[in-house]
């Protein structure tokens, strides 16, 4: 594929010194454009975006150590690679440049071959380094895409009469819920937040949900499901790296609830009456550990009792709109009750975008995932 030729900003007050290095630079195939202060060289590099600028130092008005600093202070022309061209030879002159962000520094008179030898590394260096960029950005959105394909929706598992908010904070995100018919009247419910929201987490996703539908048997109760996930998660998660998480196992033919936590928040149980309880199951986390213990709670719920499993970046919130855990609790209590009336897909939503009404400005990735008996 072709490439599109790069363009260089030469900036410099002496009108000679810009004619002579368009003037090579053209010959090479370069694209040039021009600037005589430092001034015109940041609006110019703002404007159009040139591949690297060739920036002198002693120039009235705006220098180009100032120069430097204003494109390395804009998010427009920072990634920019500046070449000084300098009389100044003296050691500090130099270690003052790279300070401020230049890449190359060459002294003045220059020689054609050292500059342009100069502009080809630089190029080279930016466009490997865009392309690498443009490659790790390609597998992050593969990675999106690939973990976005293996969350159930509510479409897919009507009988389990659920409803999800999910956002990640990355491309590639740290929590991940499941839903998942066991038998005819029996469904599991499960909220993971994994340590970490890089690759690492994009390849436990799929294994958590390979590993619950193995364990979320009709022969397993709710807690053996989960020591079985920890079973496996122990062997293959790294150092330090852990998953927390709530499953809820709804047999709907007997009414009953059972909830397991694996040192997640608590699960919010709403009755169709307007009573509400959360049950804070106790349990390790998984993956940290060979041996854990988990204590279950068992409920018995009626039809249109409701359950919410969520992620902690829902009711906590650290910068923006400050929310302590146990603030957030008592809202979105108070947000299942003002939504109770309204469908489960629906009520979820909205109480979604009450406790997050700056939703696009993320602190962490977020799960509110909403069933009814």
């Amino acid at each position: 594929m072709r490439q599109e030729k790069p363009t260089i900003l030469v900036v410099d007050d002496d009108a000679t010194n810009v004619m002579v290095l368009e003037s090579m630079l053209k010959k090479e195939g370069y694209l040039t454009l021009r600037a005589h202060d430092g001034g015109q060289a940041f609006d110019a590099a703002k404007t159009q975006q040139p591949d690297l600028i060739l920036l002198d130092l002693m120039m009235p008005q705006v220098d180009g150590f100032q120069a430097c600093r204003l494109l390395q202070q804009d998010s427009r022309t920072t990634d920019i690679p500046v070449i000084f061209l300098s009389a100044l030879d003296d050691v500090d002159s130099k270690v003052k440049a790279f300070d401020i962000g230049a890449v190359d520094y060459v002294g003045k008179p220059f020689h054609k071959a050292e500059v342009l030898a100069r502009v080809r590394l630089h190029l080279k260096l930016r466009l490997s380094r865009k392309t690498a960029i443009q490659a790790q950005t390609e597998r992050l959105r593969q990675l999106h895409d690939a973990q976005q394909a293996i969350l159930v929706s509510p479409d897919d598992v009507p009988e389990a009469n659920f409803g999800v908010s999910y956002s990640p904070l990355h491309e590639v995100g740290g929590d991940f819920y499941d839903v998942l018919r066991i038998s005819d009247p029996v469904f599991g419910y499960l909220v993971a937040d994994i340590s970490g929201h890089d690759f690492g987490a994009s390849f436990t996703t799929p294994a958590i949900k390979v590993l619950l539908a193995q364990y979320a048997s009709p022969l397993f109760t709710a807690v053996e499901t989960i020591k079985g996930l920890n079973g496996v998660l122990s062997t293959i998660l790294s150092d330090g790296n852990h998953i927390t998480a709530s499953y809820a196992r709804l047999n709907r033919a007997t009414g009953t609830l059972e909830v397991v936590s694996a040192g997640h928040p608590p699960v919010l149980v709403v009755s169709k009456q307007g009573r509400f309880e959360y049950l804070a199951a106790a349990g390790d986390v998984l993956g940290a550990f060979d041996n854990v213990c988990f204590d279950a709670i068992d409920r018995a719920v009626s039809a249109g009792d409701r359950f919410f499993l969520y992620s902690d970046g829902l009711i906590e919130r650290f910068h923006r709109a400050r929310r302590n855990r146990t603030r957030g609790l008592e809202e979105l209590a108070e947000a299942a009750l003002r939504y109770s009336p309204l469908p489960i897909t629906e009520a979820v939503n909205r109480m979604y975008a009450d406790l997050l009404p700056d939703a696009e400005v993320l602190e962490d990735d977020i799960v509110l995932l909403g069933a009814e008996v």
